[in-house]
């Protein structure tokens, strides 16, 4: 599968990248916080993350493809999966590698995959609606 301007993964790396880049702002620019401290560390440890949530979703989607799925079920379990690789493996690995500013804890796993494969569905659905109503321009 390429990904090209109307492919939804290329428009779900540019909205989760602009929301990764304000995170860490956020995280860097709050009073007190130990991530203003360390912002190289922080940004390591963000990069890594980030960049791996997303390639690890889009394998595990294109992966869960050839298998007698619905694309959309093979995308979303692909989404949810990345988020728990993220929780339970790369996440700590970043941490380990980059963060040396205090705790960080990677416990929880099922909520975070249940509320992002949510906000995948609902991305996805204003993409549809979104792309469906340019298309219907178009042919107008």
């Amino acid at each position: 599968m390429r990904i090209h301007w109307r492919s939804h993964w290329l428009w779900l790396v540019i909205l989760l990248t602009a929301l990764t880049a304000f995170d860490y702002v956020d995280h860097i620019t709050r009073p007190g916080a130990p991530f203003g401290e360390q912002p190289m560390a922080w940004l390591g440890f963000t990069l890594g993350s980030h960049i791996t949530l997303l390639v690890a979703a889009y394998v595990f989607a294109m992966l869960l493809r050839r298998l007698p799925l619905l694309g959309l079920l093979a995308d979303t379990v692909g989404f949810a999966s990345a988020i728990s690789l993220h929780l339970k493996v790369s996440g700590p690995f970043w941490r380990e590698l980059f963060w040396t500013g205090g705790d960080m804890q990677f416990a929880s796993v099922w909520l975070p995959m249940v509320v992002g494969a949510a906000a995948y569905l609902i991305f996805r659905g204003i993409f549809h609606l979104v792309r469906r109503a340019t298309i219907r321009d178009r042919l107008r």
